[in-house]
């Protein structure tokens, strides 16, 4: 693809105004199609909005939006091999290796993000071959990634005079993202306190929310629970004891029941870190 896209640039004419036309209606595009796969993902991993659809859709429309915007970024950084800039003419290593061919920064910043967008998305599509705690600290490279997207997109809007086309706009999309993302870091204790956050419990789709027990053989001191009703599954059990519970793709929590004791530490940060307390320990016996 790329080889056919340098062949095309060196028979097309230079300063072409589609073109650049193009370039700028990609980034502003990928620009809001980012931001969004972004909220989207928020809202995803914390359960936010999960009563207005179910976990499958969410999850499918995250992925098609972080789909959308990697594609558009991809266009947008290689119809840069169409023009003739002043100052640099642009090359394969020049859209793909950071600072190369005299590279500048802000371009670098554009690159690096993309780079990294495209390596999650790699992941997602292998999130079977690694172990779930791996993959999530991958996926969340997402965040500083997006932030390199979004300076790269102010740092060029001011470099090409457009600062004041796109001041209003970029703002509108960046301040609910920015807000969003820090809400997303904040206690779910203090979103509950200040009534951002409901801890209610809620009728869940038995089909996509079904708890499922792994049971062992061996007597322990101490046994798991979930209560179906509050759980959201988020996941951070899974995060937190990778070792006693799975969060499958089909919306299906799977958690072993009975602790052996070397995973009792892994129990209890499981249950500390619940934002919605619906994990359970018991330090009884199993009869």
């Amino acid at each position: 693809m790329w080889v056919h896209l340098v062949s095309l640039a060196s028979t097309q004419p230079l300063h072409d105004p589609s073109v650049r036309t193009v370039i700028q209606t990609s980034a502003r595009v990928a620009y809001v199609a980012t931001c969004s796969s972004l909220c989207w993902g928020v809202f995803l991993s914390t359960g936010w909005i999960s009563r207005i659809t179910g976990r499958t859709a969410m999850r499918k429309s995250h992925a098609t939006l972080a789909v959308l915007a990697i594609a558009l970024a991809g266009i947008h950084a290689a119809l840069f091999l169409f023009l003739d800039n002043k100052n640099v003419r642009f090359h394969l290593a020049t859209v793909t290796i950071p600072l190369s061919d005299g590279g500048k920064w802000r371009w670098a910043l554009g690159i690096v993000g993309l780079e990294i967008m495209i390596a999650i998305m790699i992941s997602s599509a292998l999130q079977r071959l690694f172990v779930y705690r791996r993959w999530l600290h991958v996926h969340w490279l997402s965040y500083p990634a997006v932030a390199a997207i979004v300076v790269h997109a102010w740092l060029g809007a001011a470099a090409n005079g457009h600062l004041a086309t796109l001041w209003l706009a970029g703002l509108t999309v960046l301040v609910p993202t920015a807000a969003i993302v820090i809400l997303r870091f904040v206690p779910a204790s203090f979103l509950a306190t200040v009534g951002l956050l409901t801890e209610e419990p809620y009728s869940h789709d038995k089909q996509e929310l079904a708890i499922t027990h792994s049971h062992v053989l061996t007597r322990t001191a101490m046994t798991i629970s979930v209560d179906n009703q509050r759980c959201h599954l988020y996941g951070v059990c899974q995060a937190e004891a990778p070792n006693l519970f799975e969060l499958t793709p089909g919306g299906r929590l799977h958690y072993v029941s009975h602790v052996i004791d070397e995973h009792t530490d892994q129990a209890k940060a499981a249950a500390r870190a619940c934002p919605m307390r619906a994990i359970h320990l018991s330090g009884e016996r199993p009869v």
